[in-house]
Order: C-alpha cells, then sequence, then structure tokens
C-alpha cells in the first residue's frame, strides 16, 4: 500500500522537543465508508474535539482486511465493500512510544445495517457517527482546532485520508 504520508511529533509540536523512544508498533484499518446517499462517515470523539474516520487496531490473529470489516460493523452497524486502496499513514508517536500504520480504503456500505456493538472505551467516549458529503467533511476536518497530542495526530491523519478520497472520487 502506497504511503501517503508520515506525520513526525516536530511536524505536529515544532517548538517542543522531541523525546523518548517509540516501542510500540499498531496497526489499523480505516475507510472512507460512503452509504447509499453518496455520504461519507465521520465519527466524532468529544474527548478530543475531533472526527475521525472509523475504523481501529488489529487485533491478534486477524489481517487487515478482518479488522476493517470488524471495526467498521461495530461503529456503523454495517456491513461493507471495499472497492479502491487509499493509502497508509503513518505517525511517529514518539511521547506516547509508540508508531502507528494506519491503512485505508474507500468503501461502501451493503446490506442493511444493524444495531452498533461499540466498545467499552467508545461508549465511554461517547463516539458518534455523522454522516455527510466529502466537501461538507472536509470544510468541518479543516474548521477543528485541536489543542492536545492525540487530537493532533488524529485531526492530521484525517485530512490527509479524506484529501487522497477527494482526489479519487471526485474525478
Amino acid at each position: 500500500m502506497n504511503v501517503l504520508k508520515i506525520i513526525y511529533e516536530k511536524d505536529l509540536f515544532p517548538n517542543r522537543e522531541v523525546t523518548g523512544q517509540e516501542t510500540a508498533v499498531r496497526r489499523t484499518a480505516r475507510a472512507v465508508l460512503f452509504n447509499s446517499e453518496r455520504n461519507l462517515a465521520l465519527q466524532w470523539l468529544p474527548d478530543f474535539k475531533v472526527h475521525i474516520l472509523p475504523g481501529g487496531g488489529v487485533k491478534f490473529k486477524e489481517n487487515i482486511a478482518m479488522a476493517l470489516d470488524r471495526e467498521i460493523n461495530e461503529e456503523t452497524g454495517w456491513n461493507l465493500q471495499v472497492y479502491d486502496e487509499l493509502g497508509e499513514v503513518i505517525e511517529h508517536r514518539t511521547k506516547e512510544g509508540k508508531m502507528e500504520h494506519s491503512f485505508c480504503f474507500l468503501a461502501n456500505t451493503i446490506g442493511i445495517q444493524k444495531k452498533k456493538r461499540l466498545t467499552k472505551k467508545e461508549k465511554k467516549l461517547k463516539v458518534e457517527i455523522k454522516w455527510m458529503s466529502i466537501t461538507d467533511a472536509l470544510k468541518l476536518i479543516n474548521s477543528e482546532k485541536p489543542r492536545n497530542y492525540k487530537g493532533k495526530f488524529l485531526h492530521e491523519r484525517t485530512l490527509v485520508f479524506l484529501n487522497e478520497a477527494k482526489k479519487k472520487v471526485l474525478l
């Protein structure tokens, strides 16, 4: 999969001394998921004051495709059909001691929506799915100004994926 961007801590925090070591590697699967009205799903994270694409971590004994199916189903209630790869974003979160590899795909919802199965952590964070056009999603994301460490990484990653999706979808 094509690497779209590598995000370093110094890119988001230019005046902060980078210290620490990335000892953990996390892989995630995400989707720019379109419904039948061609609106895409964004997940609102109130604690971080940022919207992100649905998806999440790859569990032990899962591959990227399995994790993507599971995460989208849990967070949106939809099954999906992937129709293209978008790319990978690598985040060097030195302060957290990890490097995160996010793999993103273009996909459509299929079938009938079922009940969401949010994790305890997602319920506690009060995550919520919103559907909107790709143009409105980019306007919204561009207007957000996350102030905390993790929020800035989530915001940058989402912008990279949405801008790439816009190139492919609005040809």
